[in-house]
């Protein structure tokens, strides 16, 4: 299977909510987690992956590209609200290239790696608000319902 590493996000945890933000030491209420797009994946909707760094926090999710909504796939996990508000942000800064965000990139990768399931978009085409991501959703053909 292909794999494009798309960039690094460190999503707060539930603990943040809870924690005295005085602490000196805070890298503990923060996840750092992987946003990925694989190749290959047949004929199934567009979407990326959030994947945690370390083994031992077992976390992935995945994110329809062109709709707030999560995708039934391999992942279980769902994006607190807070989560939601700091992918939107991020995906909205400079891609490590400068040739757009970080969302156009994973467009861009996903086409790259799966060439018999385009993305077509057109020139005014925006990253989907993915702050308002449901918790019951649904993704054309696949459904979550939390």
């Amino acid at each position: 299977m292909k794999i494009s590493y798309i960039d690094t996000i460190n999503l707060a945890t539930d603990d943040i909510l809870n924690s005295d933000l005085e602490d000196q030491n805070i890298s503990h209420l923060f996840q750092s987690c992987d946003i990925m797009v694989y190749g290959d994946e047949g004929n199934v909707i567009p979407h990326f992956h959030i994947v945690s760094k370390y083994d031992d926090l077992d976390f992935e999710c995945c994110v329809c590209i062109c709709e707030q909504c999560y995708f039934r796939h391999i992942a279980v996990f769902v994006l607190t609200g807070e989560q939601k508000i700091q992918l939107n942000t991020h995906l909205q800064q400079d891609s490590f290239d400068k040739n757009g965000s970080i969302w156009q990139f994973i467009v861009h990768e996903w086409n790259r790696l799966n060439p018999d399931n385009l993305i077509q978009l057109s020139e005014d085409t925006k990253q989907p608000d993915y702050t308002s991501i449901p918790t019951a959703i649904m993704c054309r053909k696949s459904i979550i319902i939390l």
